[in-house]
């Protein structure tokens, strides 16, 4: 199925060259991934089957059940916290910007806004 999280995830924390402390999050961020993709599917066969389905009560049920694992919801809260999971692995753009801005800093760089406090003093 294209579109799926969890192998995108997966491919990227491959190719971190993380520590065995992360471990952890690691599992937590292929874990959410993985809760993601499966909330859509359960969400589609669940839609399929109401339509299938013509007994009101049974097909009401599905309907209820298909509202609880809507896809958009579970994106919506679990998709925060995913990024926030990469983000401390260093696997997003921000964080990687952050530790390479630490680097520079460490190094003299310091950025623009070093500079302007420079300027500013002198």
């Amino acid at each position: 199925m294209d579109g799926l999280l969890a192998p995108a995830v997966a491919e990227t924390l491959t190719k971190l060259k993380s520590e065995d402390i992360d471990k952890a999050a690691e599992r937590l961020a292929r874990r959410y991934a993985a809760v993601i993709d499966e909330s859509a599917t359960i969400a589609t066969d669940l839609a399929e089957l109401a339509s299938i389905n013509r007994d009101s009560g049974v097909s009401a049920r599905i309907k209820a059940l298909s509202a609880k694992v809507e896809a958009q919801e579970v994106l919506k809260n679990l998709g925060p916290k995913l990024l926030d999971a990469l983000e401390a692995l260093g696997a997003t753009p921000r964080a990687r910007a952050a530790v390479k801005g630490k680097a520079d800093g460490a190094s003299g760089g310091g950025g623009r806004l070093a500079a302007i406090r420079s300027a500013r003093s002198a």
